[in-house]
């Protein structure tokens, strides 16, 4: 049995029995408690190696790891003067990440080697996207930059101005590159631009007049020729290619989506909610009873849910019926990566887990 993390013992062992969907396999801490209190809010998912074989994931000390995803032994350990609360990709041999201090940085797959480094000067903490050899990232001040993934190079750039007095709710989304790349932006406006040179084909307000919150943190997804996005005050938005509005499905600060299946999965609240796509209404709705959910993961049957609370809920995909919490203390803010039947997900007590279904 993998005991609870130093210092919190918080219904560990009253649980254990009823875990029944996903079993501990291995735990790596990212941060000494001896170097003081491990309490942050850790919002980054950890990253899979193509192969399935190696996990990366870095540390608000500035630490990044590379670990054996079979066992948990450290492959390579790499401090940088940053801090790493993002998710990072992994593509060709090469491990893309950004900090929070503006650092946009390439590290070599197999002993985390530097490739190169950008300076953004602006936290980064979406997820990179390679597109042909490009690398499109999303600074946390609607800067949308485009850099030669081999090389670093700048390419171009987008940007959009927050108006003075908005209050920006924390993080960015990543672009969608299909046609062209589709982003949104945290004054509620999208943007459909050119992956060459970036310029603009469509620019749309996706927010209504008198909004308080017009975020777009929400990666677009693509359904069947629509594209769906969540704007924080409005709900799930259903748009066509051209970023006209299809549909709207109202709801209050409604995190990033999953889609699979014809189902949209998201939270918002304490609330997380099965969307069906066809009908635009709810299939269910679970009621967690505390605040802090991160985007739902699909891992075969069930929904994995973070939560700042409970750190892990497992849930029915079909009926929204809870299954079993896993809280080894001080919760969780990034959603977990699955892949193989494994799940790796980032406690706040900075403490890597890797779990596997048992069902």
């Amino acid at each position: 049995m993998i005991p609870p993390e130093r210092g919190v013992v918080p219904e560990y062992q009253a649980r254990l029995e009823q875990h029944n969907v996903l079993t501990v396999l291995w735990r790596v801490p990212l941060m000494s408690p001896d170097a003081g209190p491990v309490d942050f809010h850790h919002h980054g998912t950890p990253a899979i190696s193509e192969d399935g074989r190696r996990v990366y994931v870095g540390a608000h000390n500035g630490a990044f790891y590379c670990v054996d995803s079979s066992c948990g032994k450290v492959l390579w350990r790499k401090v940088f003067e940053e801090q790493f609360d993002g998710e990072p990709l992994v593509h060709d041999g090469i491990v893309y990440v950004g900090s929070s201090r503006g650092q946009i940085l390439a590290l070599r797959e197999t002993d985390g080697s530097l490739i190169w480094k950008y300076q953004a000067r602006a936290s980064v903490e979406s997820r990179p996207v390679v597109a042909r050899d490009q690398l499109l990232v999303m600074t946390d001040t609607n800067a949308l930059i485009c850099l030669d993934a081999q090389t670093g190079q700048w390419r171009w750039s987008y940007k959009r101005e927050v108006p003075p007095g908005r209050f920006q709710i924390k993080g960015a989304c990543s672009p969608l590159v299909d046609d062209a790349v589709y982003v949104g932006f945290s004054d509620g406006y999208m943007a459909k631009l050119n992956l060459e040179d970036g310029s603009v084909q469509v620019v749309r307000r996706i927010a209504e007049k008198g909004d308080r919150f017009t975020d777009m943190d929400s990666t677009p997804v693509l359904v069947d020729g629509m594209l769906l996005v969540t704007l924080f005050s409005r709900g799930v938005i259903a748009l066509n290619r051209s970023l006209e509005e299809r549909w709207v499905h109202s709801a209050d600060g409604v995190s990033p989506l999953t889609v699979a299946g014809g189902m949209a999965y998201y939270c918002y609240g304490s609330k997380v909610e099965a969307l069906h796509l066809g009908s635009a209404k709810p299939q269910w709705r679970f009621e967690s009873g505390e605040q802090g959910l991160s985007r739902p993961v699909i891992a075969r049957d069930w929904l994995l849910v973070s939560s700042v609370e409970q750190s892990l809920l497992v849930l029915d995909r079909t009926t929204g019926k809870l299954l079993q919490i896993f809280n080894p203390g001080k919760g969780a803010s990034g959603a977990p990566a699955y892949l193989r039947d494994r799940v790796y997900w980032v406690s706040n007590g900075q403490v890597l887990y890797a779990m596997g279904l048992v069902r």
